[in-house]
C-alpha cells in the first residue's frame, strides 16, 4: 500500500485508511484517498493503489489545495457507521453501509474550521463523543453525536516535556482518561510545530 494510516477492526474485517493515492488522477487535480477493507483471513492480497482494487470501498477528495493529504483517522460507532477524517480539509466523513456491506453513503458529517483544522487519529467514547487529534493546530477537538465540533485543548509550539500537546497524532481512552501520542516531527506554514525534540512525549487529558 502506498500510504496506509488509520486501522480499525470490526467483526471479521480490518479497515485501513490510505492517505494518498497518487496513481489516481482525478479530473479536478485534487488528491484522492480512500478506505480499504480486508477480511481477517485474507491472504496474498494484491494492492495496486488504484480504483481497480477490489478491497477499496470508498474514496475521498481533499479540497484544501494547500494541504493535499486525505483519509487519516478512522473509527466506528456502536451502530456500525464508519467515521473517517479528511486531514487536509479538517472534515469528518460519515460512511453508512447497506445490508450486504457495500457503502450506502459517504458524506461530510462534521466540519468547523475555527474549531478543527486537521484530522489525525480519532477515538469515540461510550457516549458517542468523537475525540480527534488536530495535528496541525496542536489541539484536541471533540465532536458530539449531533456533529458539533469543539476544541477542548490546545498548546502553542512546545517540546511537550510538561505534558503539553506537541503535534498530537493518536488519542486513546485509557482508565477514564484521554491519552495522546505526540508526533512532533512535521513542520510547515500550516503547522504550529516548528521543530523536533527528543524524547518523544505523550499527553493526558480529562474526558468531557
Amino acid at each position: 500500500m502506498e500510504h496506509p494510516n488509520g486501522v480499525r477492526i470490526r467483526g471479521e474485517y480490518m479497515y485501513v485508511t490510505q492517505s494518498l493515492m497518487t496513481k489516481v488522477k482525478d479530473p479536478s487535480g485534487l488528491m484522492v484517498s480512500g478506505v480499504y477493507r480486508f477480511h481477517l483471513d485474507d491472504e496474498n492480497i494484491e494492492v495496486t493503489n488504484t480504483l481497480d482494487d477490489e478491497h477499496l470501498i470508498t474514496t475521498f477528495l481533499t479540497y484544501n489545495k494547500d494541504v493535499q493529504y486525505g483519509a487519516d483517522g478512522i473509527e466506528f460507532d456502536p451502530e456500525g457507521n464508519l467515521y473517517v477524517g479528511n486531514f487536509g480539509d479538517g472534515a469528518v466523513h460519515k460512511i453508512t453501509f447497506n445490508e450486504d456491506g457495500s457503502v450506502k453513503e459517504n458524506f461530510v458529517w462534521a466540519k468547523d474550521p475555527e474549531q478543527l483544522q486537521s484530522t489525525d487519529g480519532m477515538i469515540m467514547d461510550d457516549r458517542g463523543n468523537l475525540y480527534i487529534a488536530d495535528f496541525s493546530a496542536n489541539a484536541i477537538a471533540v465532536v458530539t453525536p449531533n456533529g458539533k465540533v469543539t476544541r477542548i485543548a490546545q498548546s502553542p509550539d512546545t517540546d511537550g516535556f510538561n505534558g503539553e500537546l506537541d503535534q498530537p497524532g493518536e488519542p486513546v481512552i485509557w482508565n477514564g482518561k484521554l491519552v495522546v501520542s505526540c508526533f512532533d516531527l512535521v513542520t510547515g506554514p500550516d503547522k504550529v510545530n516548528t521543530a523536533h525534540e527528543l524524547p518523544a512525549t505523550m499527553s493526558e487529558l480529562e474526558l468531557i
